[in-house]
Order: structure tokens, then C-alpha cells, then sequence
């Protein structure tokens, strides 16, 4: 896994030149707004949402009846310089991107893949006792100027979900949402008694909705120097992070995938042979 620290002068130069480092400014990750703990403890319960949305989405491919809700995605935070500052706010509910229904704060990562930098993207909320509709314009990931993003912290607003089988996940302080296909993978192949990967050393990233679609992420150039470190030889990546990945690799094979059953099928293949 990529390691973040703040850099010092050595290390910004060292990373300028150093092909296995990446440098982003402090404020396109977290909120000045939001004091270290208070940011730890949110990237920590996105990362227990994956968890559950995986658990989910594992249990209903392998067969099992689930029950889940979300009641939209809350703003808590503006990253510095977001084209959404003066459009939304903190505490805003989103609810729905143009017809398309927001349950979790991860469809709403999904609804935003569909557009591009620059465009104004229909957004209805929930603020206070009304409801609104907003246009708001995204801006793009620094790590990839042409996947579009809105600049801005979200939580499930009101998650619950309901399992019939008792899955863990022991992630210590690890945070973010980018391992929930992964986090899937493994689950199906736990409770389903399965060999997914015949031996084969697997890596990945993505996020992942209720519905099983795969998401895009942030750092995908590190993540696979990771893995191939790691001796990986399959890399499962999101759609819209092929170019970025592809352009990293040496030696990992990588396959784009768009939902679950495209991440199932690809990996079967492997260890079929």
C-alpha cells in the first residue's frame, strides 16, 4: 500500500525526480477545516462503509438475500479551492445526480464518473427542511486531469444494512473506500469455499457501489508499483483509471473492470489458465 507523510524540502526533491513517488498538495486531500483526528476518523468510517458495501455485494453474487439503505450522501467538508464551494455545503444531503437516485456516498463517486471536468452536474439536496437542485461545476483529480471531481468530503447519510452471515474485515487505521472491490473478492471467496485465483497473486483497487458497479480512485500509478513490487501478476483497475494504470505498469498484467461479476469473470480466467 502507498505510504502518505507530509514531505519536507529533501523529500519533495527527492520525489520530483524519484519515479516511485508522488507528491499532491495537502489541500486537494483533506480539508483544512478538518483537524488530523477529525480527518482520520473520516476517511476510517468510509472505510467501514466499503467494508459493508462489500460485504453486501459478496453475499448477494454468492446468493444470499440482503437487505441495505442509505438515505444520500452528506457533504462534510470542501476541499480547498472545490468548484462546489458557493453551490453546496457542509451538511448538504445529496440525494439524486440528474435522475439517478444517491443512496451512499459511494454512488455518488459513481454518478460523478459519467461526467467530465468543467461540466455542471445536476445535483438535488437536502438542505435543512427543503429540498434544491443545484448545478455544480467539477474539477479534476490532480493525479488525473481528466476524471472529474466535485472536491469534497461525503458520508453515508444514515446507513444501515441487514446480513444473514457474520463477515469481519480487520483493517486496523487503514482509511478511504478504494479497496471495496477487493474487500468483495475476497469475501466471495471465503464464504463460497471457492479458489478465485488458483494460485495466482491478485491485486486491485476500486470502489464499489450496492449495486456492484466499480468506481474510480485516486493513486492508481502507485498502487501498481505496489503490486508489482508485491509480485502481483494480475491488476484489477476501474474503467476510467486504465490509461493512468497501463502507463504504470511494467510487468503486471491489467485488466479494467466495471462491476463485480466483470472483476469475477476476469479473475476465473486466470486461474483457469
Amino acid at each position: 500500500l502507498p505510504i502518505l507523510t507530509p514531505a519536507h524540502a529533501r523529500e519533495w526533491v527527492i520525489s520530483y525526480f524519484d519515479p516511485k513517488s508522488l507528491m499532491v498538495p495537502r489541500d486537494e486531500l483533506q480539508p483544512r477545516t478538518l483537524t488530523p483526528s477529525q480527518y482520520a476518523r473520516m476517511t476510517t468510517q468510509m472505510m467501514d462503509e466499503s467494508k459493508t458495501v462489500a460485504k453486501v455485494v459478496a453475499l448477494r453474487a454468492a446468493g444470499y438475500p440482503v437487505a441495505i439503505s442509505g438515505q444520500g450522501a452528506q457533504v462534510q467538508d470542501l476541499l480547498e479551492g472545490s468548484l462546489a464551494s458557493g453551490h453546496l455545503m457542509s451538511g448538504d444531503i445529496v440525494v439524486k445526480v440528474g435522475d439517478t437516485p444517491i443512496q451512499t456516498a459511494t454512488d455518488l463517486v459513481a454518478a460523478t464518473s459519467a461526467y467530465k471536468p468543467g461540466d455542471a452536474m445536476p445535483v438535488t439536496v437536502r438542505r435543512g427542511a427543503g429540498t434544491e437542485e443545484v448545478k455544480v461545476p467539477l474539477g479534476a483529480y490532480p493525479d488525473n486531469p481528466k476524471r472529474a471531481r466535485i472536491g469534497i468530503a461525503v458520508l453515508t447519510h444514515v446507513f444501515a444494512f441487514e446480513t444473514p452471515v457474520t463477515v469481519t474485515i480487520k483493517t486496523d487505521d487503514i482509511g478511504g473506500s478504494s479497496a471495496g472491490l477487493m474487500f468483495a473478492l475476497g469475501i466471495y471467496q471465503g464464504i463460497t469455499g471457492t479458489d478465485l485465483t488458483g494460485g495466482h497473486r491478485v491485486a486491485g483497487t476500486g470502489t464499489l457501489t450496492i449495486e456492484g458497479k466499480v468506481g474510480g480512485v485516486s493513486g492508481v500509478r502507485m498502487k501498481v508499483l505496489g503490486a508489482e513490487a508485491a509480485g502481483a501478476e494480475l491488476f484489477l483497475v476501474p474503467m476510467e483509471n486504465l490509461a493512468e494504470a497501463q502507463a504504470a505498469s511494467t510487468k503486471v498484467r491489467v485488466e479494467a473492470v466495471a462491476t463485480f461479476d466483470d472483476a469475477l469473470r476476469v479473475v476465473r480466467a486466470l486461474a483457469a489458465g
